[in-house]
């Protein structure tokens, strides 16, 4: 009786909110709910095969978020791992790094410390079953999240490791991971005094970590300016965001505010502390792939005339996203304003509105220009424009092919799986190119250009065609003139494939120097980065300076 009278009131509360303020928009909601529940009950009930209630409702929710914007997900009780990344910085893992290359799930990075690492796990191990489901490309995606879990529970690996020829079995015990924010962070060899660090994302514990890594650097010697980059980061929490801004940005200074259907979404934010690099000249890189969280800070910075943006256009997400709880232990990820820079502008490509016209109502901005402190213009068409765009050189089609099938990670992985630590240099450079060659022809790997491709769909296509035999001949001749050999292609793009290599070395060897060395030597944006540092003459023409 107890529970019932509960529900009533709950049930006239619903109710009589909604009448309070709009009894159209009230009957459209009473109706939907009772036609889905209705609809959801029938198919249960009476479709012609067996049907499951949960997964059912899991994707009839995702069908109805899919109808707003990319970035609302619904996260059921076997995500949870999911949302505490986001909103802690923490999970519940083994402290490992996996990744498909191809259709293979590789060990890409071990955390120290934790339990792979302590149990003996190597970068370069080929996972081929967690808890006896094997891995396979239909299920790879999901393989790479169910490491995870609760901590101190159990998951059981199997591993095929280059240069063992029996099935190697872990079982390891989840534990309480922390998620490293930064993956580099030092002063840059040669340069005086430039600080540079990576961000990969912005979970909870980033401005933390920074204030760490400064302290460090600044027991060596002075801080004279920063390079933040920020590409390839896909974001976080938008107060790691504020955080890592009060870093640079004076205290009292607006450097955010959002905007949603609410009152409560409707806040601004004002930069608290006195900043530790107050005045210090700043940098900052993004690319396509940076996104929110790293939107947030590159956008800011140029809005207030604080640093210089270097790179290419960011990926567009200006989205607030909240974190709901429902029942059952699942969360809803809903979006519930956007975020604006200082000079107002929006960085979201509203482009999903487009696709969506039956369900929303909001019409795109057609304010386009915005202005900075000092009067600069910037663009408010989705993305934060950098001050100084550096085109991104295509890379060759066998290059590509080379990394989609992991092949360099898979060559560094087998060079240092002895106790032989190899480091790169220009002595061993022709050496190390002539071993990578061999290793990727004894590999199997394949290679077809482009050109090859299309040249076999025309043949393919004429010799449907009787009175075509002869054109087909000939066509099968040019394809024989045309077709190469992988070590020549290889050949003539050593100095890219060599750019790789190092890169690979320094990573899986944990080497900052050689990291740094890689890419002072071969990354551009990097590069214009130093230059524009210490040239304060065009520093300060790029901010607007005198």
């Amino acid at each position: 009786m107890k529970r019932r009278s509960v529900l009533l009131i709950f049930l006239f509360a619903f109710v009589t909110g909604f009448i309070l303020t709009s009894g159209d928009e009230y009957f459209e909601i009473m109706r939907s709910i009772e036609l889905f529940g209705s609809t959801y009950k029938e198919v249960i009930s009476n479709y012609v095969d067996d049907v499951s209630p949960k997964d059912l409702m899991k994707r009839g929710i995702n069908g109805m978020l899919g109808g707003l914007d990319p970035f609302s997900n619904f996260f059921d009780e076997t995500e949870k791992g999911e949302i505490d990344l986001l909103t802690t910085g923490k999970y519940g893992g083994i402290g490992i790094l996996i990744d498909s290359r191809g259709d293979e799930l590789i060990v890409m990075e071990l955390m120290p410390g934790y339990a792979a690492q302590r149990q003996g796990i190597k970068v370069g191990d080929k996972i081929i079953a967690i808890d006896d489901e094997e891995v396979n490309p239909t299920n790879i995606n999901r393989m790479i999240t169910k490491v995870r879990g609760q901590p101190g529970t159990e998951v059981k690996l199997k591993i095929k490791r280059i240069g063992e020829n029996k099935i190697l079995e872990f079982h390891l015990i989840r534990e309480e991971i922390k998620v490293q924010n930064i993956s580099l962070a030092d002063f840059i060899p040669d340069e005086d005094g430039i600080f540079y660090s990576k961000i990969d994302r912005f979970s909870k514990r980033v401005a933390e970590e920074f204030f760490e890594k400064i302290n460090e650097a600044r027991k060596h010697q002075q801080i004279k300016a920063v390079i933040i980059d920020l590409r390839s980061n896909p974001g976080g929490l938008l107060q790691s965001a504020l955080e890592m801004l009060e870093f640079f940005v004076p205290k009292g200074e607006l450097i955010l505010f959002t905007k949603g259907r609410n009152e409560e979404s409707k806040l601004e934010f004002y930069s608290r502390i006195t900043p530790h690099f107050g005045d210090l000249p700043l940098v900052i890189l993004v690319d396509e792939n940076s996104a929110s969280a790293s939107e947030i800070v590159a956008g800011t910075i140029q809005d207030l005339d604080r640093g210089v943006i270097i790179g290419n256009k960011t990926f567009g997400k200006g989205l607030v996203q909240t974190v709901i709880p429902l029942p059952y232990d699942a969360s809803l990820k809903l979006t519930t304003a956007r975020y604006y820079t200082p000079s107002g502008r929006c960085i979201q490509k509203l482009d999903y509105l487009s696709n969506v016209r039956d369900v929303l109502r909001t019409k795109p901005d057609s304010i386009k220009v915005y202005y900075t402190k000092r009067k600069r213009f910037v663009y408010g068409d989705g993305g934060v424009t950098p001050d100084t765009i550096i085109k991104n050189n295509d890379r060759h089609e066998i290059i590509k092919e080379l990394l989609n099938k992991g092949m360099f990670f898979k060559y560094v992985s087998e060079k240092l799986s002895g106790d032989k630590k190899i480091i790169p240099d220009d002595k061993n450079k022709s050496e190390l190119l002539n071993d990578f060659i061999r290793f990727v022809e004894n590999s199997g790997f394949e290679y077809k250009p482009s050109y090859l491709k299309s040249l076999d769909e025309v043949i393919k296509q004429i010799e449907l065609d009787e009175s075509k035999k002869k054109i087909s001949s000939e066509l099968k001749d040019l394809k024989e003139k045309l077709t190469i050999k992988i070590s020549d292609e290889l050949k003539l793009h050593e100095r890219e494939i060599y750019s790789f290599l190092t890169a690979e070395f320094a990573n899986q060897l944990k080497d900052t120097n050689l990291q740094l060395k890689v890419l002072k030597d071969y990354d551009d944006v990097f590069k214009t980065a130093i230059d524009v540092i210490k040239d304060r003459a065009v520093y300060n023409k790029i901010l607007g300076l005198k």
